[in-house]
């Protein structure tokens, strides 16, 4: 249950809120460095005063209680590049609840963003930390549950005995929440709401256009319920009608997102050849590792401790659940589930450490707050279940069995029913939803819909949860739909791609070749703080670089002598071959240094294309032209050695120079093996 746990903390699930009254005295605006909220490290590029400014909204704990206690709200204000930006800025927030919303949008205040880039173009943004996640004051950090899942990563526990050490976790969070003065039930989403409007107030903003994702689509109804003349526009990203508890149709969601990228594969003739029976597939993966657990390295980059991480069945399914979510991951999924199969997890090693790092920033406390105030009001018995696959039931019941045990421990006062009415509102709504999305599913969005009197609401066929940082295409119709929000946007773009394009053979290189310097970077990764495997990671490489070097160094060296000779009109040997072979040595120095700068510029740009997921399985194919390169170094490098056979028989060079010409044909041989051990001469063949 370890990696589930890890996992499931990132799942966007999401919250509800009751109505408290917005304060009206003792608001105010504290300018900080943007230094505070770590922005050179999520917005690179940014120019604090000319591209964003940062603060803290100071409001109440509870705004019915203007003079009571107080938290701080960090934002960042990404400024607008027109001359005369929209008086009305675009609030952005984050879903989880829990996450932060400035570690994913602060982004945007990147000058080469793209998607910034047109949001920026007309107004403001305003990047919003909700109370009690990291930048805010305080935050609801559960050190003790996060020290739970690094202690259990390398066991293998029952549901039960997992269960029983994250309750006594969480009760211990909950505890020195508590005693540090923190009022859990001032957590939640109309509390939130409020603070919303105490922004808008403080900084004197009339009105404010507000995007919010997963939990943020939530907290979005309830500030157009409470505060509507606060609002001009919205876009919500991934619904959560206030009328549904996710918790009851989660697993029913779940398995609708399987079974759409089970037929989504077998539709796409490339897919189904190179995955056929995907379903059963993954399903006997999932039966065998219940049944022998893999291990999966696992490095906490702050403490440098690698971890051996037990997944088993259950813990594959939702690790597939999780990559579901990315967009971008959709794509590799069915490779990734044949690669299961075969016992192969190139991909998990560096994601689960980047998700392990992130773990360290998510507002755990926040989490349950607003998920026991909103959604624990249902037993296991009522989750629907219907139609749902036998396999995917277990573990998806155990967490709500988990999270009902914790809720019943945190004892945080239930919102009034009120809060679960359905919206209706005229104020004008753009709503995304994800065709693969297990948790939001295009169902919420249309139900929505239906008691919202101006609505667009839109599908991406090829998208998981979250439609605006996948792609510009989004972003073009938000930007389209604030300009005028009484009109429909032109949403042309949606459909493109109209699914999913899937990584197959026909399309990717999937080669070891092809892949063997992401590979040596994960295993670089994981065996970071790891000096012995470390150094057997890379004897391997570093032999390959010194070859690299030779062949770069000690030809040019000998044709270099070569030439003065022949400036020099020396009498030489006018035979054929000893005309030859210099040039030899030149044309492979120009196909290894070609060769090795194409790969460079392959990595980087596929790097600078965000596609992290793709560039783990395989190089797209119009990159295969690069790999015609190894060939022809290896036929080089054995016209050399048969130069350098012949120069002793025929005795057409002196006796150091047919030494020295035998050295760098040596070191060619020696690269041409390397390609062929690592692959590189059979990529386009794969």
């Amino acid at each position: 249950m370890k990696i589930v746990t890890l996992w499931a903390l990132l799942i966007l699930c999401l919250g509800l809120p009751t109505q408290p009254a917005l304060a009206q005295t003792g608001n105010r605006f504290e300018k900080v460095s943007c230094d505070t909220f770590d922005l050179s490290q999520h917005a690179g590029g940014a120019v604090e005063g000319k591209d964003v400014q940062c603060g803290y909204v100071i409001a109440p704990e509870r705004h019915d209680q203007p003079n009571g206690p107080t938290i701080k709200l960090a934002i960042v204000i990404i400024k607008s590049t027109s001359s005369q930006p929209a008086p009305d800025p675009l609030l952005l927030t984050q879903g989880g609840p829990g996450g932060s919303s400035i570690e994913i949008y602060a982004s945007l205040a990147n000058p080469d963003n793209k998607v910034g880039q047109m949001l920026r173009a007309d107004r403001d943004l305003i990047v919003f930390e909700q109370r009690g996640t990291r930048y805010s004051q305080p935050f609801l950090f559960c050190a003790e549950a996060f020290k739970e899942g690094l202690d259990n990563l390398e066991k293998h526990l029952s549901d039960e005995q997992s269960n029983l050490l994250y309750r006594r976790a969480y009760d211990a969070c909950k505890t020195r929440l508590q005693g540090q003065g923190i009022d859990l039930a001032a957590y939640n989403s109309l509390e939130d709401a409020a603070d919303i409007a105490t922004l808008a107030q403080t900084l004197d903003y009339k009105q404010l256009n507000f995007y919010g994702v997963s939990y943020g689509t939530a907290l979005g109804q309830h500030l157009m319920r409470q505060f509507p003349q606060r609002l001009r526009a919205v876009v919500l990203d991934g619904i959560v009608p206030l009328q549904v508890n996710p918790n009851r149709q989660f697993v029913v969601t779940i398995n609708r997102s399987f079974s759409e990228l089970f037929k989504a594969c077998a539709a796409n003739p490339d897919c189904n050849r190179a995955y056929p029976n995907l379903e059963q597939v993954f399903f006997e993966t999932v039966a065998r590792l219940n049944q022998t657990p893999a291990h999966i390295p696992l490095t906490d980059f702050q403490t440098r401790r690698t971890y051996n991480t037990v997944m088993d069945g259950n813990d594959l399914i939702d690790v597939t659940v999780q990559l579901l979510y990315a967009t971008e991951a959709i794509p590799l999924l069915p490779k990734f589930i044949y690669e299961a199969h075969a016992g192969v997890f190139d991909l998990l090693p560096v994601l689960m450490s980047v998700l392990l790092s992130q773990q360290r920033t998510f507002a755990e406390g926040m989490y349950m707050a607003v998920e026991c105030a909103e959604y624990a009001n249902l037993t296991v018995d009522q989750l629907d279940l219907k139609g749902v696959r036998p396999q995917l039931v277990p573990a998806e019941k155990n967490s709500i069995v988990s999270f009902l045990q914790v809720c019943a421990d945190w004892q945080v006062p239930r919102l009034d029913a009120a809060a679960d009415a359905p919206l209706v509102s005229d104020i004008p709504a753009l709503l995304y939803s994800g065709h693969f999305d297990p948790v939001t599913p295009p169902a919420n969005g249309a139900l929505l819909a239906q008691t919202l009197s101006h609505a667009y609401a839109y599908v991406f066929p090829a998208n998981g949860h979250g439609a605006l940082l996948s792609g510009e295409c989004s972003a073009r119709i938000m930007r389209d739909f604030l300009n005028n929000p009484n009109q429909a946007p032109d949403a042309g773009c949606v459909n493109d791609p109209p699914a999913p394009v899937f990584l197959t053979p026909a399309n990717t290189l999937m080669s070891p070749g092809a892949t063997y310097l992401v590979r040596l970077i994960n295993r670089i990764w994981v065996n970071l703080f790891n000096p012995p495997q470390l150094a057997l990671t890379l004897l391997p490489p570093l032999l390959n670089s010194l070859l690299l070097l030779g062949l770069m160094v000690f030809p040019p060296v000998w044709f270099i002598g070569w030439l003065i000779n022949w400036l020099r009109r020396r009498p030489m040997d006018k035979r054929r071959l000893a005309r030859l072979g210099p040039w030899v040595e030149v044309l492979l120095v120009v196909l290894v240094v070609t060769f090795v700068a194409l790969q460079a510029y392959s990595f980087v740009t596929v790097a600078f294309e965000d596609d992290l997921f793709g560039i783990i399985s395989g190089l797209s194919r119009r990159y295969a032209w690069i790999f015609v390169f190894p060939w022809l170094t290896a036929i080089t490098a054995v016209a050399m050695a048969v130069l350098a056979v012949r120069s002793w028989r025929t005795h057409y060079w002196g006796r150091w120079a047919r030494v020295y010409y035998s050295f760098t044909a040596l070191l060619a041989v020696a690269y041409t093996l390397f390609l062929v051990l690592t692959g590189m001469l059979t990529v386009l063949f794969g």
